[in-house]
């Protein structure tokens, strides 16, 4: 601390604290602290590489998984499963709606108009969402073993 305050007064020279045999081991342990400090900073490197690795290898993972479950390929074409099975579904849904208000409204009276009105009813219930009824879960009842089911003897007694 003595050197470094007369240093500032200019009148100590640091390197002179340090005597001539000695510059070349102050340098050599110079040196392997810059090169331990190297070390370790590559160290560093290396690990982040090798997460960034591990992650990059899990996004593919995840994506090529997801890509085969949900994904049909064809020459020309990509498209979810989920989205083709939906429109698959809607097509068949209006195509059955078109035909029941079709045969309501052409046929005569006489027809068979039951059987429309059901289909019509029932896939018109597929459309509408059931309500969804919050708040508490029933719990289930909890017999007390001290009132029995049965009636007690006085009771029976007095009734007949």
């Amino acid at each position: 601390m003595k050197d470094i305050e007369n240093t500032k007064e200019g009148t100590v020279n640091p390197l002179e604290s340090i005597p001539e045999e000695g510059y070349a081991a102050h340098d050599h342990k110079l040196q392997e602290e810059i090169q331990l400090f190297n070390l370790k900073q590559k160290q560093r490197e290396l690990d982040m590489q090798r997460e960034m690795n591990k992650l990059d290898y899990k996004i593919q993972n995840e994506e090529r998984l997801f890509s085969q479950e949900y994904i049909y390929r064809s020459c020309c074409l990509e498209i979810d499963k989920r989205v083709l099975d939906y429109i698959c579904k809607l097509l068949v849904i209006v195509s059955v709606l078109i035909f029941c208000i079709y045969k309501l409204s052409v046929d005569d009276a006489n027809g068979p108009r039951e059987v429309y009105f059901s289909l019509l009813s029932s896939i018109i219930t597929l459309f509408i969402n059931p309500p969804k009824i919050e708040g508490k879960q029933s719990q289930p009842v909890q017999q007390n073993n001290s009132n029995p089911p049965y009636m007690s003897r006085r009771r029976l007694s007095s009734i007949y």
